[in-house]
């Protein structure tokens, strides 16, 4: 398989001050937002490239199916790192310069997946990614790909499907700079998926993030929705949605 992934966050930091905040006259005011010192935007992003081979069997224990899979995987990170006053930015070829990017370096690891059929309709999973942890410094700072771990239990029968799975670690974002570290993930999902006779499947869920440290509207709970049809070729389509957030989904596959 070949996977890619690409993650990125920017924000703006030392913003200048406020009319309406003390000590912020009108040639304070005036003075900050024409320094360079002020408004500093910040931009970082990663884009990893994962190239692996998936190897899995299944074993009778205990008269219930037990699964094991491993994936043996290389990776490439390439890094995007931006920071520079607003006042100076000279349009998007500033942002886009080549000088921009880095080549952070590669890693080996493992993945494992672990499946076992509790009963006829009940199976208990668990995922663990990166068992072999990698670190990059990336200027004075560390990138770290950590090993994470997430359990899973379902039911399931010919109609309906649900499922529970939470992360038993927290996620570290993929980012080395630490004004990004609230950026953290470790969720709660459940879901319910009905297969109307293998040409639809309807699909709602719900997420929340649980990790410390987050900003408050971080941990709003995210409700999804989704249909999936067989029309001689799968196309799933999906929706989620928040307080402050809106996301779409689309994908297509052929089964063989």
């Amino acid at each position: 398989s070949i996977r890619g992934d690409a993650i990125g966050a920017g924000t703006v930091d030392n913003l200048s001050c406020q009319l309406d905040a003390p000590g912020c006259d009108l040639v304070e005011f005036q003075r900050q937002l024409t320094s360079e010192e002020y408004n500093v935007l910040n931009l970082e992003g990663v884009l990893t490239t994962e190239f692996a081979a998936s190897f899995a069997k299944a074993f009778s224990v205990y008269h219930r199916k037990f699964s094991v899979g491993i994936k043996p995987k290389f990776v490439d990170i390439q890094g995007f790192n931006f920071q520079q006053a607003i006042l100076t930015i000279d349009g998007i070829k500033d942002v886009n310069n080549s000088e921009n990017k880095s080549n952070i370096g590669t890693y080996v690891s493992l993945d494992l997946g672990l499946g076992y059929d509790l009963a006829e309709s009940f199976r208990l999973g668990l995922n663990i990614t990166n068992l072999i942890p990698a670190d990059f410094k990336v200027g004075v700072q560390t990138l770290s790909f950590d090993t994470g771990a997430r359990l899973g239990a379902a039911y399931h029968n010919s109609f309906l499907t649900v499922g529970v799975d939470v992360d038993l670690l927290e996620n570290k974002p993929v980012l080395a700079n630490p004004r990004f570290g609230d950026l953290k993930t470790q969720y709660l999902a459940v879901g319910a998926e009905l297969n109307a006779f293998d040409f639809a499947q309807l699909r709602v869920g719900a997420v929340k993030n649980m990790a410390s440290g987050i900003s408050g509207t971080a941990g709003n709970i995210a409700y999804t929705a989704g249909i999936g049809l067989w029309l001689g070729f799968n196309i799933d389509v999906a929706a989620t949605l928040s307080n402050n957030t809106v996301g779409g989904f689309l994908q297509t596959g052929f089964r063989f």
